[in-house]
């Protein structure tokens, strides 16, 4: 959200940032950030390899794909299926300039219910820690 929003208690009225001005120079040197202990309680990394730790349980995943400033690719390292990956991508709206994140992962059609409520879960989780 950009700009002032009458009904946002936080919002200021004032002139806003033009944070479109720099898509035309490219990604390079940018990062994908994402916000501490939203995806995961804790994070570790080991060049390519990234354990992500959720209560008592944790899980290991390989880094597959990078583009920085735009998406981050990683498959399970338990995963046999060739085809599964799990992804996060930044789109960029042309008409609206919004910011989208996009997040993609690889499910079996019977799992594909239960994956799409953990990541409306994991997205609403992470609007309330942005205060959105």
């Amino acid at each position: 959200m950009v700009g002032y929003e009458p009904w946002d208690s936080t919002s200021e009225n004032m002139p806003a940032e033009d944070f479109t001005r720099d898509l035309t120079k490219g990604v390079k040197g940018l990062k994908i950030g994402v916000p501490r202990a939203w995806f995961a309680d804790k994070l570790e990394c080991n060049g390519r390899t990234y354990t992500f730790y959720w209560s008592a349980s944790q899980q290991t995943a390989r880094k597959t794909g990078l583009l920085n400033g735009v998406f981050i690719r990683f498959k399970w390292l338990e995963e046999e299926d060739p085809k599964a990956f799990f992804e996060f991508r930044i789109n960029v709206d042309e008409l609206t300039n919004n910011v989208i994140l996009e997040i993609t992962d690889y499910a079996e059609s019977d799992e594909k219910e239960d994956c799409v409520e953990l990541w409306n879960k994991q997205v609403a989780t992470l609007k309330r820690r942005l205060g959105s």
